[in-house]
């Protein structure tokens, strides 16, 4: 027990012997949430003597969810090979090849991830004609799933279409549903709709379920949706031991159906709940602090919480006004290299660079490869989209589901006489074996490799993404748990390595909204302007203007040792130079909580 209450706070202490019934965690970034929720989930097994496997943590990242194990093993000493601790798409897909088939989705059900639905929709709209050839696969399935995260099905969706493009999507929704269940497919949202659906209709397996878990954790309360609130509700209905982890001043995903004020539903869904609040700060230094708590005190709708940190004064929060975003970019280039060498860095991996959106990273990414400057960017090819991991995965779901039009589609494109081997093959036979042999198999069957072989390093590069692959299919003993894994996988998961930082001596490049989570010792967030952070789509809306201010706020407090504010007074943009303000947020941090500086001019960036 000294182990487990050692280090901590007394906030953080008082939350993690609080056991029986509701409560509420507001964690402020760099509190030490992960701390309180690891510490707690050990003192429950040690303490109070609830055995792992009646224990449910959801948090929303893969790599929060072997984080938190690890460290719980640590503390314990023991394996939690039984405990539940996963993402929520994870756990309800565990729950869904238990108890599925009593809605009639069976057990072997394979995932389709984003490249899998899109492929669909587009089928679906060649088929419908009549002018859908100019409608976006994506636009059509950001309706389907705010839909589905709104617990809408597809026979409810026609009855709330209010637009030409939603009639459109009234058309394609059953369609595309029906499309799946031939497939034996789920999509994301499915797991999370399909649970709850299945809790909602058969009372037996839900009390099942409710009796399996005597305590419930969940990170990241802010950032669910109505789905996920209501799997949260519907399983601690009936011991309501707990406890809910989050801070509303870091709520960034509205536009995928997050809902901050979940926090203020807790408090009156559970009047009898204990909130606990985590304001010791110790990541930041007091004036990194001290600015990010400047900015956020503008948000009028959330619960205060007073941050603060015992962490040395530190330096000034840098505010860099460039010229152009080729000034900009050098900036940070030039602040690189001085910091490396100066000693006040040790390495790349010390830095990240924040935006608010994908395209501006082109000009950063073309001065850090003039520069020598190593990177690694966020959101860029990922291992499982690549072309030829995805060729392969999809005869892994072919044996699963011969009929999926999806894999034959894209295996048809990739050669129809490998397609035609791979169907003549024993499938019976090749189920039969455990995952890597089941691959080598499928790879000798089709002579994928030797397609692959075309003398350049590009063909090397994609042979050995599939060897890859073939190492990753090591580590499961069925075919459904290593097709669930890789369609899990996100984006962040094969960035980052055990210890939270990069995988590579490399600079991080990423967008504001992937650094949730991360911290690092140097930041620099560019194109604090109006109109790019805020974005000008927030602009006619309170409501969308405060999230961009907590976007801001997660990304000023991604900062250990030093923060660099960065805005260009002429951008070129999507093809446009435009004239730009500084962000509003700037007056909001206050001038005496930056330090100024002005551009140097230099004439190669100008020219």
């Amino acid at each position: 027990m000294e182990v487990i209450l050692s280090h901590l706070n007394p906030q953080q202490t008082a939350a993690v012997r609080f056991t029986t019934g509701p409560s509420l965690i507001v964690a402020g970034p760099g509190s030490g949430k992960t701390r309180v929720l690891t510490h707690k989930i050990a003192y429950l097994i040690e303490h109070e003597k609830v055995p792992p496997e009646k224990i449910l943590a959801v948090t929303f990242t893969n790599k929060a969810a072997d984080e938190m194990k690890r460290r719980v093993s640590q503390l314990l000493g023991q394996s939690l090979d039984r405990m539940w601790l996963g993402t929520f798409h994870s756990v309800c897909a565990r729950i869904l090849r238990q108890d599925g088939q009593a809605i009639r989705i069976p057990p072997t059900f394979t995932i389709y991830d984003e490249d899998d639905q899109k492929e669909l929709v587009k089928k679906i709209l060649s088929t419908i004609g009549t002018g859908s050839e100019r409608t976006s696969p994506a636009a059509v399935l950001a309706a389907i799933s705010n839909a589905k995260n709104e617990m809408i099905g597809a026979e409810e969706y026609p009855t709330l279409a209010e637009s030409p493009f939603q009639e459109l999507v009234a058309e394609i929704f059953p369609r595309y549903q029906e499309g799946l269940r031939k497939a034996g497919a789920l999509d994301f949202d499915d797991l999370l709709t399909e649970t709850v659906r299945l809790f909602q209709s058969e009372r037996e397996v839900l009390e099942r379920w409710q009796n399996r878990f005597e305590q419930i954790l969940v990170d990241e309360y802010q950032d669910t949706n109505r789905v996920q609130y209501l799997f949260v509700r519907l399983l601690s209905q009936p011991h309501q031991n707990l406890t809910v982890v989050g801070d509303m001043s870091q709520a960034i995903y509205s536009w995928r159906g997050a809902d901050f004020r979940n926090i203020l539903r807790f408090q009156k869904d559970y009047p009898q709940a204990q909130v606990f609040s985590l304001a010791q700060n110790y990541r930041s230094t007091k004036k990194i602090l001290l600015a990010a708590r400047s900015l956020i005190e503008h948000n009028r709708t959330h619960i205060p919480l007073e941050l603060w940190t015992d962490n040395e004064e530190g330096l000034p929060v840098v505010l860099y006004a460039a010229e152009n975003e080729l000034d900009e970019a050098f900036y940070v280039s030039s602040q690189i290299s001085a910091m490396l060498a100066s000693g006040q860095a040790q390495g790349f991996s010390d830095f990240t660079v924040l935006y608010r959106t994908n395209a501006q990273s082109r000009v950063l990414e073309e001065v850090f490869m003039r520069g020598g400057i190593p990177y690694v960017l966020v959101g860029g090819v990922k291992f499982y989209e690549r072309r030829e991991v995805k060729d392969v995965l999809s005869y892994l779901r072919l044996l699963l589901h011969p009929q999926d039009p999806v894999s034959l589609r894209r295996l048809e494109k990739a050669g129809k006489r490998r397609l035609q081997a791979f169907l003549n093959a024993d499938r019976e036979e090749l189920l039969r074996l455990p995952p890597v042999p089941m691959l080598n198999r499928i790879l000798e069957i089709t002579d994928y490799l030797r397609y692959l072989e075309d003398g350049s390093e590009e063909g090397q590069s994609r042979i050995e993404n599939v060897k890859e692959l073939v190492s990753v299919a090591a580590s499961f003993s069925s075919l459904p748990e290593f097709l669930e894994h890789v369609a899990l996988v996100q984006p962040t998961d094969q960035l980052l390595n055990r210890t939270g930082k990069p995988s590579q001596e490399a600079v991080t490049m990423m967008t504001l909204h992937s650094a949730k989570g991360l911290e690092f010792p140097t930041v620099f967030i560019t194109g604090v302007e109006e109109g790019l952070l805020p974005h000008s789509r927030s602009m006619g809306s309170i409501d969308e203007l405060e999230e961009e201010r907590r976007l801001c706020y997660v990304g000023m407090t991604r900062a250990q040792r030093h923060l660099h504010l960065c805005f260009a007074r002429e951008r070129l943009f999507f093809g446009a130079r435009s004239e730009n303000l500084p962000s509003r947020f700037i007056s909001e941090i206050g001038t005496e909580n930056l330090l100024y500086h002005l551009s140097a001019q230099r004439e190669p960036w100008n020219a």
